[in-house]
């Protein structure tokens, strides 16, 4: 693969769509998150009233889509734009990516040169990316995603006669998007050239509040 203007343009817009995607993982692990913190606050009151069958239902649909959201992250497809993908390419690049390439797509202003700081984080001598760099970064996702795919793969795409011998936690999928989460910001500053310290966005609605205003079942079964 060659490394030129087109393919650093193609990365560019890869980013952003594993960006917006990605966010809408986290988002979800953020509001679920809330929601567990409220059962389990709130626990002998749902389970005296009920509760416990759609709190398991809500459960159950968090699980499957971070797990399906992890493995898309973790193929590498022809037709798939995936964070694996993209780390692939750019390893595979890796002796053509160096610094002065770099700085022809962000150019040094006023004399801040942010870039460098940047580029060294993938770089032993700061002059050109180091393949082993990502090579590492490939082999974390592997490691977080590869019970999370299993999951994915043999039961809730397929009902694989083979069944899942491991057993996927909450905490698994917890462990892998926080990874994900990482990995995937310090891409962001490499190829977007824009500072992200996490995925994790900021509400500005209060959608809390639901939970303190009980519902009125009434007017569904009129």
């Amino acid at each position: 693969m060659k490394l030129d203007k087109k393919t650093f343009n193609k990365w560019v817009e890869w980013t952003e769509k594993i960006e917006i995607d990605l966010i809408a993982i986290v988002h979800n692990q953020q509001i679920f998150n809330y929601f567990i913190n409220v059962v389990n606050a709130n626990f002998k009151h749902i389970e005296s009233n009920a509760g416990l069958f759609f709190c398991d239902f809500v459960r159950q649909c968090y699980g499957v889509q971070a797990a399906l959201g992890i493995r898309r992250h973790t193929k590498t497809d022809g037709d798939s734009i995936s964070l694996m993908r993209l780390l692939e390419q750019i390893k595979q690049c890796a002796s053509q990516f160096t610094y002065d390439l770099y700085l022809e797509y962000y150019p040094i202003i006023n004399g801040n040169e942010s870039q460098k700081s940047i580029f060294q984080d993938f770089s032993d001598d700061g002059m050109i990316i180091s393949g082993h760099k990502i090579e590492n970064d490939i082999q974390e996702l592997k490691k977080i995603g590869s019970e999370v795919t299993g999951l994915v793969d043999r039961i809730l795409a397929h009902l694989d006669k083979r069944g899942l011998k491991e057993q996927v936690t909450y905490n698994n999928l917890e462990e892998s998007i926080n990874v994900f989460n990482k990995i995937t910001c310090k891409y962001i500053r490499l190829i977007l050239f824009a500072a992200q310290l996490s995925l994790e966005p900021v509400i500005q609605s209060d959608w809390t509040k639901i939970f303190s205003i009980p519902l009125d079942i009434r007017k569904f079964e009129s």
